[in-house]
């Protein structure tokens, strides 16, 4: 009797967050690991709108939470982000 070959494992995306600040603390600590184009985000979370994300990535980029270049976006390493220049300034985060 042949052997039964495993059925692969069924990728598990996460949900993608309820709230915007979740959602873009999401989206920095993905790209701080590594560098993704918007549609790679995109299939990384279940129940994601498009039009968000490529929001979310305009505003991080315009921010200086994150870089893109070749159509990638990734965080910049070194450096003060925007977010520890404001908390300089008194500023909540």
């Amino acid at each position: 009797m042949p052997a039964l070959e495993a059925a692969p494992a069924a990728i598990v995306r996460p949900s993608w967050p309820s709230t915007a600040v979740a959602q873009l603390q999401g989206l920095t600590g993905l790209l701080a690991a590594e560098a993704l184009t918007q549609e790679e985000v995109i299939q990384r979370f279940e129940g994601v709108k498009a039009s968000v994300v490529q929001r979310h990535l305009d505003t991080l980029v315009l921010l200086g939470e994150l870089s893109v270049a070749d159509g990638r976006y990734f965080a910049p390493t070194g450096g003060a982000s925007a977010a520890d220049a404001g908390a300089g300034l008194g500023m909540a985060r």
